[in-house]
């Protein structure tokens, strides 16, 4: 779907993007509008400045607003995304009270776009954040051996690749379905199982499928 001219993947036109999220979270928002709920957006890349915008517009147009007056928390979690906007979008973001959780890598450059020239961008120390955090338990200082010690099984990450060394004597692709996912039947002959119908998904499925194009509205 392209960003700048929404079509479907029949070619019929689709409302603005931004409408798009605005109708849905306020649709899901007005489902449980008797319940503890907050709206966490995340995204990477080109992925997470939308995120970013979508939270603006959601907290902007009033959309986390509930019933009982209640503003509802918006939080965005965005990964290596680019920097999004000025000086003014960073405050007024923050006046609203949106809280934007930023995680980088210090040597991938998309964070670092635009460039020198516009370097402004939000939060200002979310970096600082993110010290202490599981993922970063390996590095041990700027210059310093990064050792692992999370305690993750090694194996796990050959469950669909081959991307661990031969010395740790782990097999690619070791993962699979019991039988390869065949079962037995009253009868004693094996079979596949029966695969779910759209009507055995949740309720607001078929919603999203003709969202994009995979179902009819007729229905």
């Amino acid at each position: 779907m392209d960003f700048l001219k929404p079509i479907s993947s029949n070619g019929i036109p689709c409302p603005d993007h931004t409408v798009k999220v605005l109708s849905e979270v306020k649709r899901l928002l007005e489902i449980y509008n008797k319940e503890e709920v907050s709206v966490t957006i995340t995204g990477h890349s080109l992925g997470s400045a939308l995120a970013i915008l979508s939270a603006y517009d959601i907290v902007e147009t009033g959309v986390n607003v509930m019933r009982d007056s209640r503003g509802v928390a918006v939080t965005v979690m965005s990964f290596s995304g680019p920097r999004v906007g000025n000086v003014r979008f960073k405050e007024r973001l923050e006046g609203l009270g949106v809280k934007v959780l930023r995680v980088v890598n210090v040597h991938d450059v998309v964070p670092k776009a635009p460039g020198v020239v516009f370097n402004e961008h939000l939060p200002a120390a979310v970096g600082r954040g993110c010290r202490g955090a599981t993922g970063t338990l390996g590095y041990h200082g700027k210059g310093e051996r990064f050792v692992l010690e999370s305690g993750r099984d090694p194996a796990l990450v050959n469950k669909g690749c081959d991307f661990l060394k031969d010395h740790y004597l782990i097999p690619p692709n070791w993962r699979q379905d019991a039988n390869k996912g065949m079962i037995r039947s009253n009868n004693g002959r094996w079979m596949q199982p029966e695969r779910p119908k759209l009507e055995d998904h949740p309720e607001d499925m078929h919603h999203h499928l003709t969202l994009l194009g995979l179902a009819s509205s007729d229905i």
